[in-house]
């Protein structure tokens, strides 16, 4: 459940989804499934059922190494 992302930057940076599971929104994501439908939209990531997250967040709650 981990995003490996190349950012405008060119830094690249890991997103773990699993920090957002708490959020009733991205609960799907537990889905495997789903996870792995994710998809670029508008600089941002999104899966089915209108599920996205913010890109400033992506990068800001995002490290520059995989946990």
């Amino acid at each position: 459940y981990i995003l490996k992302i190349r950012f405008n930057n060119d830094e690249l940076r890991y997103f773990d989804v699993r920090k957002i599971y708490t959020v009733n929104c991205f609960k799907p994501l537990q889905n495997k499934e789903l996870f792995n439908n994710v998809r670029i939209s508008y600089s941002s990531v999104a899966w089915g059922n209108d599920i996205d997250y913010c890109p400033d967040c992506l990068y800001e709650e995002s490290s520059s190494y995989k946990d």
